[in-house]
């Protein structure tokens, strides 16, 4: 490290000072003021959530995958080594 950065990370304040030159170098600047609800609202998008039914369809259809892989699994093993 340099001498300039060597107090920094001795103190803990590198990644500040680190974040502060990359956010001026690239340009991002923060807002001055925080997004108001309606704004932050705006940035949301709600999904529609799968019915109960549809989910423990799923459930039901990946355990049985999940046996019958285990069962493949278990076969082969004894047949192959027999």
């Amino acid at each position: 490290m340099t001498p300039q950065t060597s107090g920094r990370v001795e103190t803990g304040q590198l990644p500040e000072w680190l974040g502060n030159h990359l956010l001026t170098q690239f340009g991002l600047y923060p807002s001055p003021k925080p997004l108001s609800r309606q704004d932050l609202k705006s940035l949301f998008v709600p999904l529609a959530t799968p019915g109960v039914q549809h989910q423990a369809g799923l459930q039901n259809a990946l355990l049985l995958l999940f046996f019958v892989l285990v069962l493949l699994e278990r076969w082969l093993a004894l047949t192959r080594n027999a």
